[in-house]
Formats: structure tokens, C-alpha cells, sequence
């Protein structure tokens, strides 16, 4: 009996070669790198072996020549290590990466088929070394240059060079982090954020499945590190990992909402001491007991913010309100001196300095400022300095893709991904700060800026299609959400042409 299974893969990789560079709705779209045209020849060579191995074990059992097992057994093995390399490449690599072995799973991963569509050869063992750091620990400068002059030798740039670069990002946030250099660490961490934010939207042709995992995975911990629990159930069930799913459940159970069904099981997969600890928490917070409990948030949490430690969207508006409270000449329990209290100028300064030093704390950790219930003296101030600073800051980074169509102004692979994902993290800091309603406000603008910077890339050359898909489809979504309809037809036709890997 012919084995049908490695036929039918056969056909249809040989199809999908067939079918050209077609990147039209709906078809398919092939490389034609080096790597692609290699795993089809090893598919070839496999289902070959396939057939052997059938035709051996077929002649044993007809002549009952069981000598010949060895060779049966030698083919088997055969077999199963071409399936290895052709199908499950990404997974085994992965499973070495975490044990920490960087420079074994990259000269691996140089030797594999992995990625063959893409054909991301560089990119792809930076990757898988630069996870092996991350589970080793410890990375040091030195390490971190050699994975980025690995990175360099790329020269396909779509979604695992992107995945690449942002946890090169990440790992120097890292080494930031254990240096105490807050302010370094909080950028180099936004890069990360936002670089692998842009994986989300890129199409899947541009991106390995498994790739795109990662990507989510690292903003579910990413977000639950900073205590935006909310984004941990961005991730489609597709693309959610095991840790993911897990995490999952414990917001919904704390929302009060029935964990899903294969949320329950990943727990129970992953038996993770640190995930049972969160269900163990208590879902209401307790809220102070009387001032000086309150005094003991405050100062709590103020201290933290200043040293850059993440701070949540709760807590960050609860600081505020205790802030409004706690410095109002009029509150019985003021922090005020009471000599100054009727100094109006003089409170009026000391409530300038600190907003001014809260305001640049947020800027970079965000707060959801428009949620807040009650303005005080402090928290508008902040609102009024956070609104102009990140208005002023969007319009700057829009003039700029403007300016940047203007010229047909084009850079290397590192700043056209790090341009393209700051703008859409610019307006997303826009909306979770002043809310939906700013967001409608400056649609407009920003659909025309980033939208010049999509067809930039798109159509001057190098073309960089993949990265202008991701563009485009930030668009179109926002589009559908504001119900502006020109926008999304226009969207759409131009997520059309880039949705190949050319």
C-alpha cells in the first residue's frame, strides 16, 4: 500500500513552487529562495525514502526475509529524522535554545531547513541564539554585539529578522535592568514592545507561525510583567502559547468570568508555581485602612515610579488621586505645611513640580489618565502636560513619514522597522492615555502620515512590502473601527499588493 500522507505534502509544495510570485488575494506566494527550493528537493528525497522503506517492510513480510530488519530499521530511522528536519525544525531548536546553549543552536539552525519561505537564514539562528541567552541569563555586552552583527548579515528583512532584532532589544533592556540603569532599560524595553508589536500585523506569508507565537508570548509576560492584564487575552487561541493560555485563565477567573476550556487545561499542563501563586491572590484589593495607610501607598508608589519600576494602570490612577488629595491645602490630613498652606503662589508651584516630575514618568510607563473620576490640582496638570507632550510627540513622528515620502528618503532594515513600529506606538500611547476619544481626533492626520510611510516602503526601491502590510493593516482595522469607509477600501486593495514576501 502507497503511503498517501508524503504524496500529498509533495503535491502540494510543488504546487505551491508552481504558483510563481503571485501575491493577488488569496494565492499563494513562494520565495523562491534557496532554503524553499532545498526542503522541496528534501521532501522529494524523504517521500523517496518513504516509498523504500515501505517497499523493504513490504518484501519482509512477503519472503519472511528478517535479516533484512537492519536495513528496514536503518531507512526508519532515516525516515524520521527527514521529518525532523523538514517539519519540526523550529520546535526541536527551540527546545535546545531553552536549555541555554546559543552558539550550538545557531550553527544548528544554520544547518536546518528552518524558515525555507522566508528564507531568513541569519535571522533566524540570531533568534533561536538569542532565546538561548535569554534562558541562560547573564547575557554580557560582548554577546549581545555578536548577536547583532549576526543579525546584520540578514538580508531578507521580514518577520523573523524583525522578531530578531526586537529581542536583541529586550536583552539589552535586561542587561539595563541588572546595571540600574532605569532610564536605559525603559527605552531599550519599548523598542522590544513595539518591534514585536508589529509582528502581530504583518502577514502570515512574511512570518513563520512559530515566529509569531513567540511574538505573542513575549507581550502576554511582557504585559502581565507591567501589570496590563488585559493585554494578556490579545493573543488569537491559534497563536497562544501553553504559559499564555494559562495566564488567560487567571484573568478571566479574576474578571469573574469562566476560564475557557483549553485555558483550564494549559494550567493544568503547565503546573507553574508562580501561575497557582496567582490564583491564590485575593481578587478585590483592599483599599487603606486610614490615612496613614494611605500616606504608606503613597510614598510606596511614588518612590517606585521615580525609580522606573513598572507601575499598573490601577495603581498609577490611585497615585494620582492620592496625590490630589494629600497636597490640598483644604484636606485635614494634608502633607502641606501649615505655614504655607495660604500661599497660593507657593502651592501652585509645589503642585507644577510635582506633576512635571510625574509627567515624565508617565510618558514613558503610560497611565490611562482619562479614566480618572475626580481632577485634582495635581492630575490635571499631568493631563494637560501629558496631552501636549504626546500630541506634539505624534505630529513630529507624522511630519517626519511625511517628509520622509517627500524626499523618497529610504534608510537601512533597523530604522524602517524601528520608524514604523514608534509611530504606531506613539498613537496607541495616545489612546491609552487621553482615550478613544483623542484617538478619533487624530485619525485623520495620523492615517495620511503612516500610511505615506506604507507606500514609501512599498513601492521605492529596496521595496519592503512585508513591513508596508503591517502598515496598512493598522489602517484598515482603525478604519473599520471609526466606520471610515474610503479608508478601509483603500486599505484593503493596498494590504493586497504587499501581502506577498517580495
Amino acid at each position: 500500500m502507497l503511503p498517501i500522507g508524503p504524496i500529498v505534502l509533495l503535491v502540494r509544495a510543488l504546487s505551491s513552487a508552481s504558483s510563481g510570485t503571485s501575491t493577488s488575494a488569496g494565492s499563494k506566494s513562494f520565495s523562491g529562495t534557496s532554503r524553499a527550493v532545498f526542503w522541496i528537493m528534501g521532501l522529494v528525497g524523504w517521500a523517496t525514502m518513504i516509498l523504500l522503506t515501505m517497499l523493504i517492510a513490504s518484501d519482509c513480510i512477503a519472503s519472511r526475509a528478517w535479516h533484512d530488519v537492519a536495513w528496514l530499521a536503518s531507512f526508519a530511522l532515516l525516515d524520521v529524522v527527514g521529518a525532523c528536519g523538514l517539519f519540526f525544525a523550529w520546535p526541536i531548536l527551540r527546545a535546545i535554545a531553552r536549555r541555554g546553549r546559543p552558539t550550538l543552536v545557531y550553527r544548528l539552525a544554520h544547518l536546518s531547513l528552518i524558515f525555507p519561505w522566508t528564507g531568513e537564514t541569519y535571522a533566524g539562528a540570531t533568534l533561536l541564539a538569542g532565546i538561548a541567552f535569554a534562558h541562560r541569563g547573564a547575557v554580557t555586552k560582548k554577546e549581545v554585539a555578536w548577536l547583532q552583527s549576526r543579525l546584520e548579515k540578514e538580508t531578507r528583512f521580514l518577520g523573523t529578522f524583525g522578531a530578531a532584532y526586537a529581542l536583541i532589544e529586550a536583552l539589552k533592556a535586561k542587561r539595563a535592568r541588572d546595571k540600574h540603569r532605569t532610564r536605559a532599560a525603559v527605552e531599550h524595553a519599548q523598542r522590544a514592545r513595539t518591534l514585536f508589536g508589529t509582528l502581530t500585523y504583518m502577514s502570515p506569508r512574511a512570518i513563520p507561525k512559530g515566529v509569531l507565537r513567540f511574538a505573542y508570548e513575549y507581550l502576554a509576560l511582557d504585559d502581565a510583567r507591567l501589570g496590563h492584564w488585559g493585554g494578556v487575552l490579545l493573543a488569537p487561541k491559534s497563536d497562544a502559547t501553553t504559559v499564555v493560555r494559562a495566564l488567560g485563565g487567571w484573568v478571566r477567573d479574576r474578571e469573574d468570568e469562566k476560564p475557557k476550556p483549553w485555558e483550564i487545561r494549559a494550567r493544568k499542563k503547565l503546573a507553574s508555581p508562580v501561575v497557582e501563586g496567582l490564583f491564590t491572590r485575593p481578587k478585590e484589593s483592599t483599599a487603606p485602612k486610614d490615612a496613614t495607610e494611605a500616606r504608606a501607598h503613597l510614598a510606596r508608589d511614588y518612590h517606585a515610579l521615580l525609580r522606573g519600576e513598572p507601575l499598573g494602570p490601577r495603581a498609577s490612577l490611585n497615585l494620582l488621586a492620592l496625590l490630589d488629595m494629600f497636597t490640598h491645602p483644604e484636606y485635614p490630613e494634608t502633607l502641606l505645611p501649615e505655614e504655607i498652606r495660604s500661599d497660593e503662589a507657593l502651592v501652585d508651584s509645589i503642585h507644577d513640580d510635582l506633576a512635571r516630575s510625574l509627567q515624565d514618568a508617565f510618558l514613558r510607563i503610560g497611565v490611562p489618565i482619562y479614566a480618572l473620576k475626580n481632577i485634582g490640582p495635581i492630575s490635571a496638570r499631568v493631563y494637560q502636560g501629558l496631552e501636549a507632550a504626546l500630541l506634539d510627540e505624534l505630529k513630529t513622528a507624522l511630519d517626519r513619514c511625511n517628509e520622509h515620502k517627500k524626499l523618497q528618503h529610504r534608510r537601512d532594515a533597523f530604522a524602517e522597522w524601528l520608524e514604523v513600529s514608534y509611530v504606531r506606538a506613539v498613537y496607541r500611547r495616545v489612546e491609552f492615555t487621553l482615550g478613544p476619544e483623542a484617538a478619533a481626533r487624530v485619525w485623520r492626520p495620523f492615517a495620511y502620515g503612516y500610511c505615506n510611510l506604507g507606500v514609501l516602503l512599498s513601492e521605492t526601491w529596496p521595496r519592503s512590502r512585508p513591513l508596508a502590510f503591517a502598515i496598512f493593516r493598522v489602517l484598515s482595522l482603525e478604519a473599520h473601527r471609526f466606520k471610515d469607509e474610503e479608508q478601509a477600501r483603500q486599505q484593503l486593495h493596498n494590504m493586497t499588493v504587499t501581502s506577498g514576501v517580495h
